[in-house]
């Protein structure tokens, strides 16, 4: 195809291709890297590579392609730099997930800020929805704990918001992995900032309860300070999964916990016997100087947790005390 040099458009998109093929084709199945050779198509207007599983680099001969107006290498795993024609707003496309709502990329704006870019799966019934939600949501809320919205775009074809950039990744990604060691003040902080932030989201508006029953520590971001921010919003009862999870270093999704057996059934069962016994590993040492002090302020926070997991809601603690009593 790289011999059809006055070629415009070309539409392939919805089959079932899977092998290597060097120019538009999206919704297929194709993958390995992209060919060089796109940089014959010199007369192409409109390049859709989108909804593919190719993977490299973005080839440098694309800058060749001069007619090129619109161009869509979106839901791939490219990386590196967007063609010189094509950097009026984002420089670098890096992915770093992908889920059922669509993808988040790692970006740079022109004046060298990192972003991400939140692309919706246009194939996904709720993409629109989602969109307006989060866009209308985002315009009423301001708080140093929330992540701020950049800018958006919506076209037909292409939907996205832009995000802060937070380099540390997520909580949950800290929590599990070796590279990232928080002690156990700044696991504090943490969470005061998470508790101030769903305070904020339920007493903050004199009109509107922001509510959502997806806060996890997957969802909370950590930024350049390892202080928490995050784009979604939660409830106190979630927030005492965080808590647990956070001091005990134990996933609530692990298969240790099953049946009956939940996280915070094991917290109140070895609770009252010694909070030793539910703190995670190398947070709470007798060694330290301060282990009486730590270990008081650990015993209140696990408390602190078990209160906002009472079964009634009525009982349950809400956001503006939990706030109160993690800064007596």
């Amino acid at each position: 195809m790289s011999n059809l040099k006055v070629l415009l458009r070309i539409d392939l998109s919805t089959n079932n291709f899977s092998c290597v093929f060097p120019t538009t084709i999206e919704y297929n199945r194709l993958q390995d890297s992209l060919r060089n050779s796109i940089g014959d198509l010199t007369s192409l207007k409109s390049l859709d590579l989108s909804n593919n599983n190719f993977s490299g680099a973005i080839p440098i001969p694309l800058e060749k392609l001069l007619d090129l107006k619109d161009l869509n290498l979106s839901f791939n795993t490219l990386e590196g730099k967007i063609p010189r024609p094509f950097r009026n707003f984002l420089e670098v496309f890096n992915l770093i997930s992908r889920g059922g709502f669509g993808s988040i990329y790692k970006a740079r704006i022109q004046d060298g800020m990192e972003v991400v870019v939140k692309g919706f799966n246009l194939q996904y019934g709720g993409a629109f929805k989602n969109l307006d939600v989060e866009c209308n949501m985002m315009k009423i809320i301001r708080h140093q704990n929330l992540i701020k919205i950049i800018s958006s775009c919506s076209k037909d074809d292409f939907k996205a918001l832009i995000l802060e950039y937070m380099p540390h990744g997520s909580l949950g990604k800290c929590l599990s992995t070796s590279n990232y060691i928080l002690d156990f003040f700044q696991r504090l902080h943490i969470m005061i900032d998470v508790a101030s932030a769903v305070e904020y989201l339920h007493f903050g508006h004199s009109t509107h309860v922001i509510i959502h029953c997806d806060l996890k520590s997957s969802n909370v971001l950590l930024d350049d300070n390892m202080r928490r921010k995050s784009i979604r919003n939660g409830d106190v009862y979630n927030f005492r999964i965080m808590i647990m999870e956070t001091f005990s270093g134990k996933k609530p999704t692990i298969n240790f916990f099953h049946g009956e057996m939940t996280l915070k059934h094991w917290v109140n069962d070895l609770l009252p016997n010694s909070v030793m016994e539910v703190v995670g590993a190398n947070l709470l040492s007798r060694e330290d100087k301060h282990f009486m002090t730590k270990e008081q302020c650990m015993s209140f926070v696990f408390n602190l947790a078990m209160e906002c997991t009472v079964e009634s809601p009525k009982q349950r603690i809400n956001a503006k005390e939990t706030v109160t009593r993690f800064l007596k």
